[in-house]
């Protein structure tokens, strides 16, 4: 299998701009879902996260869209699981919400945490390959959330262990690796890239 193109079951194009840099580094040139869609003039198919667990989420996406565009393909669910709430958002956290996120915190200002990421690797035949990483830290939350705008991201609120500055800007500035992206290098590996 030719490896060096792979589409990103993605419209995201922050999330199509984070995989691109990962893979350019192995000779990978990712493309997202709208050039297929472009290319096969339909749009894609909405294949929903209804999975119990990261790892069937990505699986799905990246079998539903690798059967849909012919072409090798990578997916990825990813959650942030917050201990003192026993783990929550995690596979809901794409649907959770910020003010939900605060009314789970309750007064706690900071919680031990990990931001989880499974990468699926799939080809139209049907064969995967799936990778899981953790990255752990400490979710911080600012009286003032609600106020804040509804997509804050949380990679804006978490601080990876061992770092002083959130998740967002430790990747804005260059200086640290995703959980995305770490999962991404991760599956490189595995395919043997």
């Amino acid at each position: 299998m030719d490896l060096s193109e792979l589409l990103f079951a993605t419209t995201n194009e922050g999330k199509l701009r984070e995989a691109s840099a990962v893979g350019a580094a192995r000779g990978v040139v990712f493309f997202g879902l709208d050039r297929v869609s472009s290319e096969l003039g339909e749009p894609p198919p909405c294949i929903a996260e209804g999975e119990p667990t990261y790892e069937a989420n990505a699986v799905r996406k990246a079998q539903g869209y690798a059967q849909w565009s012919g072409r090798l393909t990578v997916a990825d669910d990813t959650g942030l699981e917050v201990d003192c709430s026993g783990g929550l958002p995690g596979v809901f956290t794409a649907r959770f919400g910020l003010a939900r996120f605060k009314d789970l915190l309750g007064s706690l200002r900071s919680c031990d945490a990990a931001f989880v990421c499974c990468v699926a690797y799939a080809e139209p035949s049907g064969r995967t390959v799936s990778v899981m990483t953790r990255v752990p830290g400490v979710v911080t939350v600012e009286p003032n959330l609600c106020s804040l705008n509804g997509s804050l991201p949380y990679s804006s609120l978490f601080i990876p262990s061992g770092q002083s500055r959130p998740l967002a800007e430790l990747v804005a500035s260059g200086e640290y690796l995703s959980h995305r992206g770490m999962a991404l290098r991760k599956l490189f590996t595995a395919l043997g890239m």
